[in-house]
């Protein structure tokens, strides 16, 4: 009799171990679509509003027989109908300022650099090329962003970036993508030959913010 109940008893230790084992790969393979659900929420729950500032650090490098790369290093404000923007490129062919100021009055792009000085002041141009500056709309950049990866998930783990407590999803394709876990803004990304890092504060921006560039040796 003993005997019959040790064997239940061991028949019972393996079915649970069975069903504990099922329940963590089924769990593991699972995570991965719950999290992605749980930041799907998070980015259509969303709110910016219409007063945020960021500022934006952006990468690319190509290597090969010539070496190639270019950095730009731009600063963004919002306010309503108010948007300035400073962006600093540097690169193999040179380093360029960009600076877009925009409010009810005037529309004003300034690229310069360093031997020529383009514009766009108000409807006036000294080019023929087309020059637009806008802000980025922090939601739909994310959403896109998770989108195009959602369905290339190789593993997802927790930690901090820049005080923030982040999702990091890695791709197939080993790329890697920091979303912020309360908000589910993507912060920061490495992908081929790009890297990005994005710090942005929400309802802070100021009139001091927006300083009118001076436009008289243009006009």
């Amino acid at each position: 009799m003993k005997e019959k109940n040790l064997k239940v008893c061991l028949i019972v230790v393996i079915i649970v171990l069975i069903l504990i084992i099922v329940g963590m790969l089924a769990y593991n393979v699972l995570k991965p679509n719950m999290i992605v659900s749980t930041i799907e929420e998070k980015q259509n729950a969303l709110s910016i509003g219409s007063n945020y500032s960021y500022t934006m650090t952006h990468t690319t490098y190509v290597e090969g027989d010539k070496y190639e790369y270019e950095l730009v290093m731009g600063q963004y404000y919002v306010d309503n109908d108010k948007f300035s923007a400073t962006i600093n490129t540097y690169g193999n062919n040179g380093n360029t300022t960009a600076i877009a100021y925009r409010d009810n009055t005037d529309d004003i792009i300034i690229y310069d650099n360093g031997e020529n000085k383009l514009y766009k002041i108000n409807g006036e141009s000294n080019t023929e090329v087309e020059m637009e500056i806008n802000p980025t709309d922090l939601k739909s950049f994310s959403q896109e962003i998770l989108s195009r990866i959602k369905n290339n998930i190789d593993n997802i783990v927790e930690e901090s970036k820049d005080d923030k407590d982040c999702y990091v999803i890695t791709t197939k394709d080993f790329n890697k993508y920091w979303i912020e876990k309360e908000t589910g803004i993507v912060i920061s990304y490495i992908e081929d030959n790009d890297s990005f890092d994005m710090k942005y504060s929400i309802g802070n921006v100021t009139d001091d913010n927006f300083v009118k560039p001076n436009t008289s040796e243009y006009l």
